[in-house]
């Protein structure tokens, strides 16, 4: 068997040492480099997680755990859009057995007690090493999450300066909620599980709030199917600027906004509240 991989996502996986990370990737002589400008005469094709656009479907069906689609046409025509690639990139980096083996413990790989084990697992992207888009306060809106959902369902995650693949994909790979401000570390969202959902702090510019800059994470969501919240009445930015959360009654109304979105979302993918929800409040 080969595979027809397009160079972005050989590119993007050549950050990582796949010996130490389990990468489960063919071998180089299994490797076709896909070329826009190529044509390529298949006989049998198969895609695994996805469907590609556009194109009728000849038979679907499962290998073991995993879904494929099959097609059976002579000549046809290969087109990966950037949506596709994205998808093609989530599922190599979801292929690491690190990132499976987080899907059914705690935070950072840390094994937990029955209790714990059924909270939900939100992420707070803090960017508190960062100089802009950083949120002043977020210690508010951190500890009224764990009020919340839980002490053990909260993990802050600082990375706004900082690469560690391992780490990235512990915290990420297992959570249900990532929650923060607009910053670069949510690309990490590629590591995160197809049902993951994304509460986004936006920011503003002279068009208005949210700005035209949200629209890089919301479609990064969007093409991975997942779902995503923009935080109304929380505080907001510039891009160049930081969050600040207001004093008194202000602040209180902003942190609760947060806390609210987050909730929306874990509700009505029944993780959270109401009856038949698969974990409940404590």
């Amino acid at each position: 068997m080969q595979f027809l991989i397009p160079p972005g996502v050989l590119l993007h996986l050549q950050v990582f040492n796949t010996d130490d990370l389990f990468l489960n990737m063919p071998t180089p002589e299994q490797i076709i480099q896909w070329s826009p400008n190529d044509r390529y005469y298949i006989k049998e094709y198969y895609t695994v997680g996805w469907t590609a656009p556009d194109i009728d479907l000849t038979s679907t069906g499962v290998l073991g755990d995993q879904s494929f689609v099959k097609f059976a046409q002579p000549v046809w025509n290969v087109h990966f859009p950037p949506r596709a690639l994205l998808r093609l990139t989530h599922e190599a980096m979801r292929s690491s057995i690190h990132v499976h083996e987080y899907d059914h413990l705690g935070f950072g790989g840390r094994t937990r007690d029955p209790l714990q084990q059924e909270q939900v697992k939100i992420v707070w992207y803090s960017r508190k090493d960062t100089e802009k888009r950083h949120v002043v306060g977020e210690k508010q809106i951190i500890q009224e999450l764990k009020n919340t959902f839980g002490q053990y369902s909260v993990e802050v995650f600082a990375g706004g300066i900082s690469f560690d693949v391992q780490q990235n994909m512990k915290v990420f790979g297992s959570a249900d909620v990532v929650v923060g401000p607009h910053g670069a570390g949510l690309a990490n969202l590629l590591m995160c599980k197809k049902d993951t959902s994304l509460v986004l702090l936006p920011t503003c510019d002279a068009v208005g709030c949210p700005s035209s800059s949200d629209s890089y994470f919301g479609y990064l969501a969007a093409a991975l199917d997942f779902g995503i919240v923009g935080v109304k009445k929380g505080p907001t930015a510039s891009f160049f600027g930081n969050y600040t959360l207001g004093k008194g009654e202000v602040g209180v109304e902003q942190v609760d906004a947060v806390v609210d979105a987050v909730e929306e979302v874990l509700v009505k993918r029944g993780l959270w509240g109401g009856v038949g929800s698969k974990k409940k409040e404590l």
